[in-house]
């Protein structure tokens, strides 16, 4: 590995050896790759390997990139030996075990301007998706999502896409100014990334994300096929030339300036611009059947001891085989084939009642329900945490929604440590003027719970992009893995997916006539349009 080739070429080994198919991973130019990988394949070993060669010539101040697991005890337990061992030998490396970060002391960064001497220092951290807020506002050169499908995908959009936004930015202001054209091309290629790594668990959020990225892939593919792309980049750099489009142009002015093109030239423009977005992303699938990797005698032996959906996930990624301990992936899975995910629009017609999960710290969670003459329409979700109730009495009052009940579960008689007051009381209190009656459901077991969730989901309907984030709870709710056992126990795991899973429970078990409220406007005749553009068979 070279540290520094333009100013003073130094060599280090870090004993990584890569194997092929590893080394197309690293020698990928895709900024954003989903690695479906089999079990033993070796990508911890090969992900932290990609940081710490990515991290070591990076031509940017202080880089930081950070390694992500489902939790904090798992990426120390799996992958901070492997970043110990291969940075040992880097001068100036300081592995920090209470922060979980390996810290390299670069003697040789060069600033970019100056050619100078400036010294800096690399981060690898190592942060469990369990505490996801310990990464916002952090800017990233580059990271990884090691096991995707066991991560709250907020995780993605929220917080590490955002924090990759800026770095190259900075590094084409830097390019602008740099007198070394060898350095200068180094900071124009700089593109902070992003991995997406792991073994299938079902058609969750991973498989959504690997489906997706494949179609972009395609589209990139398809693009090149029909267009001489480097005629194209003349053609549309002049084009951004000419009307004063810069990277850092405000989107609002773009859309005016791009008005004044031929309507044609502004198509083809616009697909140019989806292309680059396409290109951008990388998919490969690793099965065990064809890396070699495991040996065919240990291939064999796994396939005796596993079973069906085992083998198509575990070694084959498989992500149509069943999640193991999943409490609501296969009914979902079927509703889905039978059409009852995707667009359900509201009708006025039927008073809409939503139901609670609540907590401070944890998210609370919101279902927006209908019962209709054919079964229950779950048409909205809403999530949040750390906000007060007066933020989700705004939220649910400025929906174009007629309610019924708003129903709470049983520990919303309990009473604030501050007020005193219960805090169904509390709530009715700040919601008077918007009539905010609460109803409390009667504590149940988990397990009925459950098989009222189950019996609920095939007499549903879902709202595929109202309630994606009640959804992606609802796949992912699972049973824990007892390991002394060796067996799933009586009880959930308590994760990102609990809080909206226990809010569907909770309005799987009620079972009454939706009415409206009493202080509700039920003159439906304001609401004539939304009737006639209803359609009873969308």
């Amino acid at each position: 590995m070279i540290l520094n080739q333009d100013i003073k070429p130094t060599k280090l080994e870090t004993g990584y050896k890569p194997r092929p198919l590893q080394s197309m991973l690293h020698s990928c130019d895709a900024r954003f790759v989903i690695a479906v990988m089999h079990r033993r394949f070796g990508k911890t070993v090969c992900e932290a390997n990609h940081h710490i060669h990515k991290a070591l010539p990076n031509p940017l101040r202080n880089p930081q990139y950070a390694y992500v697991g489902p939790s904090y005890k798992e990426v120390k337990r799996i992958a901070w030996q492997y970043f110990v061992d291969y940075t040992r030998n880097i001068p100036g490396v300081d592995p920090v075990s209470t922060e979980l970060t390996v810290k390299i002391h670069r003697d040789w960064h060069i600033d970019p301007i100056s050619l100078k001497l400036d010294p800096d220092t690399i981060k690898l951290m190592l942060i469990g998706a369990d505490d996801p807020d310990s990464l916002r506002g952090i800017y990233l050169d580059g990271g990884t999502l090691d096991e995707f499908a066991q991560i709250d995908p907020i995780l993605w959009g929220q917080i590490i896409r955002p924090a990759l936004a800026d770095r190259a930015k900075i590094a084409r202001e830097l390019a602008a100014l740099c007198p070394n054209e060898a350095i200068k091309q180094k900071l124009l290629a700089h593109k902070p990334w992003a991995h997406f790594i792991g073994t299938p668990k079902g058609q969750n959020h991973f498989y959504r994300r690997f489906i997706k990225s494949r179609d972009a892939e395609e589209q990139a593919k398809l693009y090149t096929l029909g267009h001489n792309v480097s005629e194209e980049i003349k053609r549309f750099t002049a084009i951004d030339v000419s009307l004063e489009i810069y990277d850092d142009t405000p989107m609002e002015q773009i859309e005016k300036k791009l008005a004044s093109l031929d309507s044609n030239v502004k198509g083809e423009y616009l697909e140019y611009r989806k292309y680059l977005a396409n290109k951008e992303w990388k998919v490969f699938v690793c099965k065990a059947s064809q890396t070699g990797i495991l040996s065919r005698d240990e291939i064999e032996s796994m396939i005796e001891d596993m079973d069906k959906d085992e083998v198509a996930q575990e070694l084959e990624c498989s992500f149509e085989a069943a999640i193991k301990g999943s409490y609501f992936g296969s009914e979902l899975s079927k509703i889905d084939e039978n059409g009852q995910i995707g667009k359900v629009p509201y009708n006025p017609r039927y008073p809409v009642n939503t139901f609670w999960d609540l907590g401070v710290n944890d998210k609370n969670s919101i279902w927006f329900v209908q019962k209709t003459p054919t079964g229950w329409d779950y048409i909205d979700y809403h999530e949040d945490h750390n906000m007060g109730f007066v933020g989700y009495l705004k939220i649910i009052s400025e929906k174009p929604y007629l309610y019924g009940k708003h129903i709470w579960p049983h520990d919303g008689t309990q009473r604030e440590y501050i007020s005193g007051k219960k805090r169904k009381d509390a709530a009715e209190e700040m919601g008077q003027e918007f009539g905010f009656k609460v109803d409390i459901q009667q504590r149940t077991f988990e397990v009925d719970q459950i098989e009222a969730a189950r019996s609920r989901i095939p007499v549903s309907r879902f709202d595929r992009e109202k309630c994606s984030r009640g959804l992606e709870c609802l796949y992912n709710y699972q049973k824990k893995w007892d390991s002394k056992l060796q067996c799933y126990s009586k009880n959930a795991v308590h994760d990102w997916s609990s809080n909206g899973s226990k809010a569907f429970m909770y309005s799987a078990l009620d079972d009454s006539v939706y009415s409206f409220a009493k202080d509700a406007n039920k003159d439906l005749q304001s609401f004539t349009d939304g009737v006639i553009s209803y359609d009873e068979f969308s």
